[in-house]
């Protein structure tokens, strides 16, 4: 796995990301490493790997907002507000926490 251009000559071959649990980025890697393999790569190279946790934040403008919450009938549903807030977002869901890691396959000209 590189993490700079490699000083020999080398072609892209394929474009190698993913998102992973915050708690294990080798798991990440080494499923990355595999996907590279796959594809006959000789090396990964890695071009930004970030990390992010997202913190709910249980009341936004007011916390009345929970009372003008009302279900997709036009009942009223004062649990949804709360509930929605406190949903942790799995990964690949909007607003998840994770870690991510944008890479490329190379195999070396020879």
């Amino acid at each position: 796995m590189l993490r700079s251009d490699p000083k020999a000559r080398f072609t892209k071959i394929a474009i190698v990301e993913g998102w992973g649990d915050p708690s294990h980025p080798d798991a990440l890697l080494d499923s990355l490493r595999r996907s590279a393999c796959a594809a006959g790569a000789d090396a990964l190279l890695i071009i930004e790997a970030t990390s992010q946790v997202t913190q709910p934040h249980l009341y936004e403008a007011t916390p009345n907002e929970a009372s003008e919450e009302t279900s997709g009938h036009g009942s009223h549903n004062p649990g949804s507000y709360i509930m929605n807030k406190e949903h942790i977002a799995k990964i690949g869901e909007a607003g998840h926490s994770g870690y991510y890691v944008d890479a490329v396959a190379i195999v070396y000209d020879r």
